[in-house]
């Protein structure tokens, strides 16, 4: 059995949920549509919901399907698994699920990340009014960005690439048992992309993540690799998992000197969005990426082969979020044609070395 398309419905339930977290409505609507969503993608016959209730005694339970709600004693079947919803450490509630099939690690994982992000929309929704009307609105429009920029673009990536899988197994065995490699590569990746953002959006007083749990995350994320090999080793391992096999990158990183994680960070979010627009939208076979500091600016550039801006061309979410980006961080973007044709980026932020020794 091919395990890729229920990846992908894993990330889509994760990201469903998440960007459903800070809408206008009650915790108990939001709690009703997790376990509804939870249902419908992973398949589950029995999710339910037990939210504790400091202020009245027992729990209170959502479920996606009242008439098939898990049980709460008794034997339980195989599948059956409670994952606890924290903050803080404490226990806000649980998410329980029942099935005909054990849980896999991919499906654990998903749950868990699901459990994070309950447990930081309902303390959020405990806040004072008027601090929570501030944050949600903050959040939301980071959650929106960060989805946006980071696990969309992974999202893409998996949708394209399982497009090809069947036919690339039925030419070479070998070819296509590679190609399930990278979606397994890709998924892990958006899971840890999925735990950073989580951490991102956190009150400062959690406490921070166990060191094992900082080095899984660590081995799967390429931003992590920023602070180890700096902007050309994140690069250089995006591309393995993001570029299809049929496109010829070409990297030039000889006059990088490593930065400050911000200017590094900022870098790296431009180039994984614009490497994701230029693979949806440019049929281009080539793909140029340079990065420098030179004298007082870092500057990264991605250009392609591809059908160019055309006269009928308007800037999008993307384009938008990456000027947004650096000009926060102080910088600017350039959008130009290449030449003979084709897009060329260019993203400058002012140079801030990286303190060695």
């Amino acid at each position: 059995m091919n395990p890729n398309p229920s990846a992908l419905e894993r990330l889509r339930l994760i990201a469903q949920i998440a960007s459903g977290l800070h809408a206008d409505d009650s915790v108990e609507a939001m709690l009703q549509r997790a376990a509804e969503a939870i249902h419908a993608q992973l398949g589950f016959p029995k999710v339910g919901i037990s939210l504790v209730d400091a202020g009245h005694p027992g729990t209170r339970v959502f479920s996606a399907d009242p008439r098939q709600s898990p049980q709460t004693g008794g034997n339980r079947p195989d599948a059956a698994r409670e994952i606890p919803i924290r903050q803080g450490g404490n226990v806000l509630g649980v998410i329980k699920v029942e099935g005909a099939q054990p849980l896999d690690e991919l499906d654990q994982m998903s749950l868990e990340i699901v459990a994070d992000f309950l447990g930081v929309a309902i303390h959020n929704a405990q806040l004072l009014p008027q601090a929570r009307e501030s944050a949600i609105l903050s959040e939301r429009q980071r959650l929106a960005r960060e989805l946006h920029d980071n696990v969309t673009q992974i999202l893409s990536s998996i949708s394209l690439l399982t497009q090809t899988l069947s036919v690339a197994w039925q030419r070479d065995p070998a070819e296509g048992a590679r190609r399930v490699q990278r979606l397994q590569q890709l998924a892990q990746t958006a899971f840890a992309e999925m735990r950073m953002l989580l951490r991102e959006l956190a009150p400062p007083a959690l406490p921070q993540p166990s060191t094992t749990e900082s080095r899984r995350s660590r081995s799967f994320a390429g931003l992590e690799l920023l602070r180890d090999h700096a902007l050309p080793g994140a690069l250089q391992r995006l591309l393995e998992v993001m570029a299809p096999e049929d496109l010829q990158v070409r990297l030039d990183f000889a006059a990088w000197l490593p930065q400050q994680l911000g200017t590094e960070e900022t870098l790296y979010r431009v180039c994984q969005e614009a490497v994701s627009n230029a693979i949806r939208h440019a049929q281009t076979r080539q793909l140029w990426i340079s990065a420098a500091v030179i004298n007082t600016h870092a500057v990264l550039q991605v250009a392609d082969s591809g059908r160019g801006l055309g006269s009928e061309f308007r800037p999008g979410l993307g384009l938008s979020g990456m000027r947004t980006r650096l000009e926060n961080a102080g910088g600017h973007l350039r959008v130009t044609a290449n030449t003979p044709r084709g897009t060329l980026i260019e993203a400058r932020l002012p140079r801030a070395d990286r303190a060695t020794g």
